[in-house]
């Protein structure tokens, strides 16, 4: 979910509906996973700061 955390009502729902969804919680997990390796992989941070130090 993508929420304001400084809106409480909908912060407490989205995290209500995580602990009522289990399937939903794993996907989202699995999501979040796959996402982190994606743009934080060996390769992709060595191109970054490659393009960086070329400036």
């Amino acid at each position: 979910f993508i929420c304001n955390p400084l809106n409480t009502e909908i912060f407490s729902n989205a995290i209500i509906q995580l602990l009522e969804n289990n399937e939903l919680a794993k996907k989202m997990g699995e999501m979040g996973m796959l996402r982190a390796k994606e743009e934080y992989s060996f390769e992709r941070m060595t191109n970054q700061y490659c393009l960086l130090y070329a400036k």
